[in-house]
């Protein structure tokens, strides 16, 4: 039989042998060691000149399937009845080793067509690209930054104008811990995109203490450069920009 196959289409050792398991139909639990060394051999018969670095792993192979051979085929000095024992069992069988091997080679190789299979199936799958936002996207606000004096004299104002409540009874929840408002004001402004008014973070409801801890919360965030503030206009709102992470 004419063999012209080129040892560079083979990936290795174990994918020439397992090609010639499978195209002679071999049972892989009972290989016909004699007759798969000899084809193995004849195989490497091709190898060019050019191919001899690639060819040593493949001269392993073909050094272990004959020591596997003479193993076979030489007489035991064990008398026959403790060789037919041996034989019975996994480890005495000099094969069994390569099986294990193979088998382990068999079964990555049917999950390596599993995954070029998906592979491919994914070529095939045209995904819409990403839609263009930019124009929606708010641009920057040429606003001058303020500084914390201008936040501590808006900040009063803000407060003078909140009225007094009336005396009645009535139980106030506790305030909002500082940390979690200053992720939930954190979160109000990268969600809206755009500029916030300080006096869009409450209602005219929010007591004053609520109040001095969004006030202190605008300035953690300040403080850990996430939002900046500035001032359209002199005496005018807070305006909070969130900046770009």
């Amino acid at each position: 039989m004419a063999l012209n196959v080129k040892i560079d289409a083979f990936e290795g050792p174990f994918d020439l042998l397992f090609h010639l398991i499978e195209k002679n139909q071999i049972d892989i639990y009972d290989i016909p060691i004699a007759e798969l060394t000899e084809q193995y051999l004849n195989y490497l018969e091709k190898i060019s000149e050019n191919q001899l670095d690639l060819a040593s792993e493949f001269l392993v192979m073909a050094a272990t399937l004959l020591s596997i051979k003479s193993k076979m085929l030489l007489p035991s000095k064990q008398d026959q009845e403790i060789q037919l024992e041996l034989a019975a069992t996994e480890d005495g069988d000099p094969r069994s080793e390569l099986i294990n091997k193979l088998l382990e080679y068999k079964k990555f190789k049917e999950i390596s067509l599993i995954l070029k299979t998906k592979a491919q199936e994914q070529e095939l799958i045209f995904r819409r690209p990403p839609e263009d936002l930019s124009h929606m996207w708010i641009e920057d606000f040429p606003l001058p930054e303020i500084t914390f004096k201008d936040l501590k004299s808006i900040f009063k104002t803000v407060i003078n104008k909140k009225k007094p409540n009336e005396m009645v009874s009535k139980i106030n929840k506790d305030p909002m811990p500082l940390s979690q408002k200053v992720k939930e004001v954190y979160r109000t402004l990268k969600q809206l995109k755009s500029k916030v008014f300080f006096s869009n973070l409450y209602s005219h409801k929010t007591s004053k203490i609520e109040i001095i801890i969004t006030f202190l919360a605008v300035l953690e965030l300040i403080k850990m450069n996430r939002i900046f503030a500035a001032q359209e206009k002199q005496f005018g709102e807070i305006v909070l920009i969130t900046r770009e992470v």
